[in-house]
Formats: C-alpha cells, sequence, structure tokens
C-alpha cells in the first residue's frame, strides 16, 4: 500500500480547525486533525510533508514520525509539531482500517473499557473564531445563540451561575470540572498583578461549588499559562480552601525552574501541559519533578506515536496522564483510544458543549459519554469521520490544493479529463456524419424527411432505454470496464454503417451507436467526481460538454467534404476509424481514480446508493431533467437539422456546412470560457456555489431563446448570428447542468442520477428529430420548429426555479443512510 494524495480541509465556520486526509491506493482513506491558525499548518504540510509522504508505505508510521522532526518547530506545537500530528492521526486511522481494528488494540489493547472524564466548561461557541487563546475568543455572545440548539452555556455558568452549573454537570454523572475565572485579571494586568478584588471576583465560582454540591464535584483549575510566577503563588495560595485536584499551566512552559517554584507552594499538582511539543520537552518536564499530572494535546506534541512514547515514559516517573481535548472531533477520538489502553491514563478531559453540539454537525462515530465515563466504539481506526455532506452544511475554504504528486495533480487528472473530451469529440462526429448525408441517403434510399427524422433519432432509442440500467452499471463496476465496452460497440457500429446494404442495416447500426455511447456522458459524469474535487469541476465538465458543440463543428464540415468527394459510405468508414483509434487510446490510459474521496468508493456505504424509484421521485431530479429535456430538445434539434435548415436559407451543401459550424464553435468557447472556466474562477473567488451555478443555469437557458430571432429572418448571416447566441447561451449552461448529479445525488448515487438526467436528455433527443420531420413536411418551414423549442426552455427555466431551485443533496432514503453515530464509519 501506497501513500497517493495528501488533502487538506478547512471550512468558515470553524476557522481554527484543519483536517487532513491521506489517501492510498488501496482506496483506504486516514482522517486526521489539528487546531489554531490552520492556514500555517496547511501550507507547511503543502510545501514540506506531502511530497515527503507520496509513494510511501503508510503502515511504516514510526519511520514516518521520525522523518517528520525537522531541523526547527520539533519541540514546540508549532506549525511544524501540528502538521505532523495531523499527518500521523490519519496515518494510525489507516493502519486500523488496514487491518480491521480499532486504534487502542493496536496500541496494546484496552487497559479499561471505559475511563473518568471530567467537563472543561467551554460554551459552544468558544475558540470559534480565528483569534488566540484569549477572552475575546470566548464566544459567550454567540453561546446565546448556540444554547437554545445544545441545552450548555457552561463558559457563562460557571462566571456567574457556578453552584447551577455543578449540578447539572452531576445529574448526568460527570463528577469533575474544568474553569478559568482567572483570566480576565491576567489580560488586564497582563499576568503581572492581580488585585484582592479581582481575586475575590475569581474565587466566586470555587465557593458557589462547595456551597452547593460540597466535595462531590472535583474542580481542576485552568491558566492559560497568562501568569507572571508570584501572582500565580498568590493564586495558589488562595485556592487551598477549595481543594482544587489541579492547576493547568499556571505560568508560561519556558521555565521550568519557575514551574518548580510554583510547585513548592501548590496546594494542588501541577498539570503540564499541552503547550509542549515532543517526547524531548516532555522529559525535561518530568525531570524537574514539578509536575504532578502529564497533560498532552494528540493534535500538537506529535501524534499518536509521540503521545504512547510520552505516556511511557510518564509511567516510568510513577505519574499519570490526562489527554487534553478543547479542539476537534478527530484529536477527542484519539484521545480516546490513547486513554483507554495507556495504563497510566488518570482522566479524559472532554466539553459537553461540543459533543452534544457541533462535533455532531461535522463528524460521526464520536466517542460516547455516559453517566460520566467516555469509552468509543470498535469500528476500525479512529472511528470518527467527517460528514459526507460537510461541503453542503458548512463553507468549504479554498485550499492550497489537494496535494497529490505533481503529475497526477497537476497533469494526469487533466489527462484524464481530454482523454473523456476526445471521446465525446469522436462521439459528436460519429453522430452527425449522417446529418449531412440527407440528399445522398434520398438518392440512394429514397428517404422522406418524415423517414430520415426516424433514422436520425435512432441512434437515440437505444441510447435513452439504456440510460438508467448504464447508471447502475457504472456505480457497480466503474468507468473503465463500461467505457471500454462502449467504445468498442460504437466503433463497429459506424464500420457496419459504412457497408450497409439498406435503409433496415443502416437503421440497426445507428441502434448499435447508441448502445455503445449510452454510458458516455453518466461515466463522464461519474469520472470528474472522482477525479476532481467539489470547486474545480466546472472546466474538466467544460471540456467534454464543449466537445460536443465541437465535434459538429468540424464533424459537419468534413464530414461533408468526405462524403462529396468519396461518398457516404467513405464518411462513415472515416468515423469508424477515429472511433476505433479511440477505443484503443481509452484501453491504455484510461484509469478509475483508486483514491477517489467520494461516497461511490467509501466502505460503510451501500455500493448500490439510492434506488431508481426513490430518485425518480425527487422534485430535484425531476426538476434538472424538465430543464435539460429543453436544452437538449433545441441541441438535438440544431444538431441534426441545422445543415438542412440552411440548405432552405437557398445555400449550396458545403456553404451549408459551413455555416452549421459557426454556431458550434461559438458554442464551444462559451462552454470552456463561461461554463468551465468563469464558474470555477467565482467559486474558487469565495462567491456562493449554488448562487454561481443557478444563475448560469438559468442564465444560459434564457439565452437559448435565443433560436426564436431566426423564425423571421431570410438571412443566412442573420440567422447564424441568433443562432450562435442561442447555442453559446446554452453551451454555458451546460456544463453546470452536468455537474449537478454529482452535487445533488445521495451517496452512492451518482450514476444513477446522472442516467436519469442522459434518459431524459435522449427522450428529446428522439422526439427533436421526428417531431421537427413532421413539422417540415406539413409547413415546410422550421419556424414552428424554432417555436417549439423554446417553448420547451420556457418550460425548463420554470423547472429549474420551483423544482431544482438549490443545489444541495438529495435527502437519502432512511433505509440506506448509515447511522450518524454510534462507529459506523463513512469511509
Amino acid at each position: 500500500m501506497k501513500i497517493t494524495r495528501v488533502e487538506t480541509i478547512r471550512i468558515d465556520e470553524f476557522p481554527q480547525l484543519l483536517w487532513v486526509r491521506v489517501h492510498t491506493d488501496a482506496g483506504l482513506i486516514g482522517l486526521g486533525e489539528t487546531f489554531f491558525f490552520p492556514t500555517a499548518v496547511e501550507s507547511y504540510i503543502h510545501d514540506n510533508v506531502a511530497h515527503e509522504l507520496l509513494g510511501r508505505d503508510p503502515l511504516a508510521i514510526d519511520a514516518i514520525s521520525r522523518d517528520m522532526v525537522t531541523y526547527v518547530g520539533f519541540r514546540s506545537t508549532g506549525a511544524e509539531s501540528r502538521a505532523s500530528s495531523a499527518i500521523d492521526l490519519a496515518l494510525w486511522d489507516l493502519f486500523g482500517k488496514a487491518t480491521g481494528q480499532p486504534v487502542v488494540q493496536l496500541l496494546g489493547g484496552w487497559t479499561r473499557n471505559e475511563i473518568r472524564t471530567y467537563n472543561t466548561c467551554a460554551g459552544s461557541s468558544y475558540m470559534r473564531r480565528s483569534q488566540t487563546q484569549s477572552t475575546r475568543n470566548w464566544g459567550i455572545d454567540a453561546n446565546a445563540n448556540q444554547n437554545k440548539v445544545t441545552g450548555f452555556d457552561d463558559l457563562n455558568d460557571f462566571l456567574h451561575r457556578a453552584d447551577e452549573l455543578a449540578e447539572s454537570l452531576l445529574s448526568e454523572g460527570i463528577t469533575a470540572l474544568k474553569i478559568w475565572p482567572f483570566d480576565l485579571a491576567a489580560e488586564a494586568n497582563h499576568g503581572h498583578h492581580i488585585s484582592s478584588a479581582e481575586l475575590r471576583a475569581a474565587l466566586a465560582p470555587f465557593e458557589k461549588i462547595r456551597k452547593r454540591v460540597g466535595d462531590r464535584m472535583d474542580i481542576m483549575v485552568e491558566f492559560h499559562s497568562l501568569w507572571s510566577l508570584l501572582p500565580a503563588m498568590k493564586i495558589a495560595q488562595a485556592l487551598a480552601p477549595f481543594g482544587t485536584y489541579w492547576h493547568e499551566d499556571p505560568i508560561k512552559m519556558n521555565s521550568l525552574s519557575s514551574l518548580k517554584r510554583y510547585a513548592e507552594v501548590s496546594p494542588a499538582p501541577i498539570c503540564a501541559s499541552e503547550t509542549l511539543g515532543s517526547r524531548w520537552a516532555f522529559r525535561d518536564l518530568l525531570e524537574t519533578g514539578a509536575a504532578g499530572i502529564i497533560m498532552l494535546d494528540l493534535g500538537w506534541c506529535g501524534g499518536l506515536s509521540e503521545a504512547r512514547k510520552i505516556a511511557s515514559m510518564a509511567e516510568a516517573w510513577h505519574l499519570p496522564v490526562a489527554p487534553h481535548d478543547c479542539t476537534g472531533p478527530v484529536v477527542f477520538a484519539a484521545s480516546v483510544h490513547l486513554s483507554l489502553n495507556a495504563p497510566n491514563a488518570l482522566v479524559q478531559e472532554s466539553v459537553r458543549a461540543f459533543y452534544n453540539g457541533w462535533y455532531k454537525e461535522v463528524a460521526a462515530g464520536l466517542p460516547q459519554v455516559t453517566n460520566g465515563y467516555v469509552t468509543i466504539s470498535k469500528s476500525p481506526g479512529l472511528g470518527c469521520e467527517l460528514l459526507p455532506d460537510i461541503d453542503q452544511r458548512f463553507t468549504v475554504l479554498p485550499d492550497l490544493g489537494s496535494i497529490m504528486p505533481a503529475p497526477v495533480r497537476d497533469l494526469h487528472r487533466w489527462r484524464m479529463a481530454i482523454l473523456l473530451g476526445i471521446g465525446v469529440l469522436v462521439n459528436y462526429i460519429d453522430r452527425v456524419n449522417i446529418s449531412v448525408s440527407f440528399d445522398a441517403l434520398h438518392s440512394d434510399f429514397g428517404l422522406s424527411t418524415v423517414g430520415f427524422g426516424y433514422l436520425l433519432g435512432a441512434f437515440n432509442w437505444t441510447y435513452a432505454l439504456l440510460q438508467l440500467p448504464v447508471g447502475v452499471l457504472l456505480d457497480r463496476f466503474g468507468v473503465r470496464k463500461i467505457g471500454i465496452l462502449g467504445a468498442l460497440l460504437w466503433s463497429l457500429a459506424s464500420f457496419g454503417a459504412a457497408i450497409s446494404p439498406g435503409v433496415g442495416v443502416l437503421f440497426a447500426m445507428r441502434l448499435l451507436l447508441g448502445l455503445g455511447e449510452a454510458p458516455t456522458f453518466p461515466a463522464n459524469a461519474k469520472a470528474i467526481d472522482q477525479w476532481f474535487p467539489r470547486s474545480e469541476r466546472g472546466l474538466p465538465t467544460a471540456i467534454f460538454d464543449a466537445a460536443a458543440k465541437f465535434g459538429p463543428a468540424v464533424g459537419v464540415p468534413l464530414v461533408g467534404i468526405v462524403l462529396i468527394h468519396f461518398g457516404w459510405r467513405w464518411s462513415f468508414a472515416a468515423s469508424g476509424a477515429l472511433s476505433f483509434l479511440y477505443f484503443g487510446a481509452f484501453v491504455l490510459f484510461y484509469q478509475d481514480n483508486p483514491s477517489a474521496s467520494h461516497a461511490d468508493s467509501h466502505p460503510g456505504v451501500t455500493r448500490n446508493g439510492a434506488p431508481l424509484t426513490y430518485l425518480l421521485r425527487q422534485g430535484k431530479v425531476i426538476g434538472l431533467v424538465t430543464g435539460f429535456f429543453g436544452y437538449n430538445y433545441c441541441f438535438y434539434l440544431l444538431l441534426f437539422w441545422l445543415p438542412t435548415y440552411f440548405s432552405t436559407l437557398h445555400l449550396d451543401p458545403i456553404h451549408s456546412a459551413f455555416y452549421s459550424a459557426v454556431p458550434w464553435l461559438f458554442a464551444t468557447l462559451t462552454d470552456l470560457w463561461i461554463g468551465g472556466l468563469l464558474v470555477d474562477h467565482l467559486i474558487r473567488r469565495g462567491f456562493d456555489q449554488t448562487k454561481v451555478r443557478l444563475s448560469t443555469l438559468i442564465g444560459g437557458t434564457l439565452g437559448g431563446l435565443c433560436i426564436a430571432g431566426a423564425i423571421l429572418t431570410q438571412s443566412s448571416i442573420v440567422a447564424v448570428v441568433w443562432l450562435s447566441l442561442s447555442l453559446g447561451g446554452l453551451s454555458a449552461a451546460a456544463p453546470v447542468g452536468w455537474s449537478l448529479p454529482a452535487l445533488i445525488a445521495p451517496r452512492g448515487s451518482v450514476g444513477k442520477v446522472s442516467s436519469i438526467l442522459n434518459t431524459g436528455n435522449q427522450l428529446s433527443g428522439i422526439v427533436a428529430p421526428v417531431v421537427t420531420g413532421y413539422i417540415l413536411a406539413w409547413t415546410h418551414s422550421f419556424a414552428a420548429a424554432f417555436g417549439v423549442a423554446a417553448c420547451l426552455l420556457v418550460a425548463g427555466v420554470f423547472a429549474y426555479l420551483y423544482l431544482l431551485r438549490s443545489i444541495e443533496p438529495v435527502p437519502e432514503p432512511p433505509v440506506y443512510a448509515p447511522a450518524r453515530h454510534g462507529g459506523t464509519t463513512w469511509h
């Protein structure tokens, strides 16, 4: 197993947190986490760590841990150490998933089934802002709103209602709490002095607790390293009557001799220190004899690898450890694993406002706190996973890149996108070669306009019929296997058409062509979902969608030239040769992404996803299909009938073919520049993703109404302008439409939603040429045909507005929804 990718995730609503995912070629993904100023850590990971990890065995954890000890920053909890910690947690998570064991088992097994927990009395919005540890970041004002949801405002309560807070915790079986009422005075005086009035005010919570609940509640005191030595010693002596359990970080951990002086007067043992990183710093602390309880933070000290060594060192000094957690859900889970293994673990920190509140909004598989004790499930790895719809719940910030090997990140995935685009280009040359052959086929086989309409639509019959089965097959077997089979079949269909003895065989070959090309667009949507993150799907989607416009732009004139000089059979043979070349290229070069981080490939989520019957009833799916039906009706009308339309304006076949190419070239540009580059650019700049995509989708569809401008004109130049604007608008919207299945599909259902969308598309592809053929037979004019297309576009806009409405996942059917808690993992 090798590391193939390192991914970082930050969300705007929790700007102190950084999550790291380590991907492997076995499809397993490890999740790590750290806290405080994550952009610095992310930059360090991007610039220094990731490239050292790529290609390495993720199970060589000690070797990697050794190699991440840097020339600077290895003794502190700076960016280097926090980065190493997050990576290390992810590697242990991978170790557990690879072996099918919980991390506690890999550490040496369970020395206890549960461990006592104490409540750090933070509120729901404590340390929520992107500021340092200070009273400004206590989040007391924000807690008022959060408290309505979680029911806990423990920070405000310990300042003003400490007696009621103690009773509330005891009612839950929690018999220890941690408070920090001295911080206000420390910040006011820079930690150099505390007045008698300030001391009395800070002691009030202790008095209330002891008066109300007596000694039933242990009280830990947090000093946040804010004090100079002498005022800290004064506070320690004033706390003596209250029998405090420990004093945590009374001074900064940069003078161990001063800490030893504090210990000589403190009535409670010193707990130190979450601010230290590496076993070397803890060794020096242990050698002073000043600390009574060793506190370490797994997201800061170097991860589990370092934490278990520190715990063993402390055990040799006959001292207990108490893992810190007031940061995030992944570190909380990892800390519980350590606490359940380490023989000298004393107590595990937890924050009920967090694990009953926002932890549940971002993660599943959290530790369970019951009657004052905490444990964790026996799920493989850490057991904690980010919720799969976290990008829907929160604002995912632009990161420094999903870090992969340079060839993979910068070239390989784009090679995949370009290869898919070439496939669509060949598809559309195959599809349009018949559209310029009406006169030749009429001469050879006596085809009427109605018969030609049916022949044009034959391709779409099998194409549409197979969309739903193709979606199921793609979700089950992947893009590569289905894509190889499809490319082979459509190559054979093109060669078969070239030797057709009559209309019947030609019709059959068009049916076979539809069969072979049926997987193309659902497969491409699924492939883009695998290879590209959500914020970067506009351009790769536009590449294959723009190829659908560029195909007619170059295909119509090229096929026309071949037809005029060599006959219609050679035009089919030429497209067959192109198709076979593409088949070979696909076999050689296309790969399914082995480390795709999407729900389709996650263990714990059924590979079959939501059932088709459920998806077909969802308003968002219906709205998307209805809106795209109008787009595709207009698209297929112009794809198959545009050369014939220009012939009605008294142009010869060559000029009809070249005039037909102009709108498709314009459409290719708008597809790439607006639907692809502009959409991605706006999203990266921080614009709301839903607003950007919906406005492009609806605005482009409205632009398609320019087809009505061609109704009244008899000028070929004016007609080219109107039709270019129409196709340009529709093409700008199309990449957005094709990116939506991956954005609205329930987990494991991208292929099926894509196939539902393309079924509707192909029904319009069947209807458009046939209806147009009948309209021409009755009216001998394209005016009514263009009018019908305009009406369907208007209906599509209403479907987007009132059925699709927003771009967010369809709710999962309850029977398919994985449990959010109790250890069920996402991947």
